[in-house]
C-alpha cells in the first residue's frame, strides 16, 4: 500500500514540478526582458552595439532567463514528506498521506495494524483525487 501511495505522490509531484517550472519560466523571461531593456537604455546614451545585435542579445537573455528559472524550479529539491504535506492541504486529504508516510518511515512504538489502516485510508483518499483539476 505504501508503494502505491508513493507512486501517486510521485505523479502528483511531477505535475507540481511542471506547473512551477512554467510559472518560473515566465518570471525568468521577464527578468531577461528587463536585462535586455537595460542594455538598450545604456546603448541609447552610449552606443556600443548595433540595434540588430541588441535585439539578438535581448532574445538570448529572455530565453536564458526562462530556461534557467524553469530548470531551477523543476529541479528544486522537495522531500516526499514536504510534498505529501502540500498535497494533503491542496487536495483536502486531512493529513492522511503525510501521516501514513511518517508512520511507515519510523514505526517505533506504533502497532502494525495502525500503520496498515492509516496507509489503507490514505490510499483510498488519494485514489479519489483528480489531480488534473
Amino acid at each position: 500500500m505504501i508503494i502505491e501511495l508513493q507512486t501517486l505522490l510521485s505523479q502528483w509531484l511531477l505535475r507540481w514540478r511542471l506547473r512551477e517550472a512554467a510559472r518560473w519560466a515566465e518570471r525568468g523571461a521577464a527578468g531577461g526582458l528587463a536585462a535586455g531593456l537595460g542594455l538598450s537604455l545604456v546603448a541609447r546614451f552610449a552606443p556600443f552595439q548595433p540595434v540588430a545585435v541588441l535585439l539578438w542579445l535581448t532574445v538570448a537573455l529572455v530565453l536564458a532567463g526562462a530556461a534557467l528559472a524553469a530548470g531551477a524550479a523543476f529541479f528544486w529539491p522537495r522531500s516526499p514528506l514536504v510534498a505529501a504535506r502540500y498535497f494533503d492541504r491542496r487536495f483536502g486529504l486531512a493529513e492522511r498521506v503525510s501521516t501514513a508516510l511518517e508512520l511507515a518511515a519510523a514505526p517505533r512504538d506504533t502497532p502494525g495494524w495502525l500503520i496498515a489502516d492509516q496507509a489503507a485510508d490514505a490510499l483510498s483518499a488519494a485514489r479519489r483525487v483528480d489531480a488534473a483539476r
